[in-house]
């Protein structure tokens, strides 16, 4: 009724653990479900990546490539994924990675990008890793106000055709 294209899912923030595998696949099955729905409407739903939170397990619905498995085995047209590139950022810090090592394996299922900024996962100089809870790591600052690498994400940004929302 609103005119939306696009709707925005946020998957189920549990860790890769047997306990977790029932939730997974009743998740799975809903999302199929809502897929077939959201053909017939004509709408996008796309699973959002979720903002890292440490200590503890990673999230699943933390890691990008995993949420790309996630839209591959349900394989509908009206499903994709909406990378959010400062919850991207915090996951990159927290493994020690660069950003792009996340980003680049899951475009080909990016129907909509989250564009906002971070300082990422805030590594003290010595680091010593030091739970922060993750209302305060995803500042969601305009684009170069954080630390996100903005020179080495926007040429993936500019070479894809999915949507940009500025968060």
């Amino acid at each position: 009724d609103v005119g939306a294209s696009h709707i925005v899912y946020h998957a189920l923030a549990l860790a890769d653990e047997p306990e977790s595998e029932s939730p997974l696949l009743f998740e799975a099955g809903s999302l199929a479900g809502l897929a077939e729905r959201a053909e017939r409407l004509g709408l996008t739903i796309v699973v959002e990546n979720t903002t890292p939170a440490y200590p503890g397990p990673e999230a699943l619905s933390a890691v990008p490539l995993s949420l790309r498995g996630l839209v591959h085995r349900i394989g509908s047209e009206s499903l994709g994924l909406c990378l959010d590139l400062g919850h991207a950022h915090i996951a990159a810090e927290l493994r020690h990675t660069a950003i792009e090592l996340l980003v680049e394996p899951v475009l080909d299922v990016v129907a909509l990008f989250h564009v906002h900024d971070n300082f990422g996962a805030r590594w003290r100089p010595t680091g010593e890793e030091r739970g922060v809870d993750p209302l305060k790591l995803d500042l969601h600052l305009p684009p170069g106000r954080g630390s996100l690498p903005w020179e080495r994400v926007a040429p993936l940004l500019a070479e894809h055709h999915a949507p940009l929302v500025l968060e």
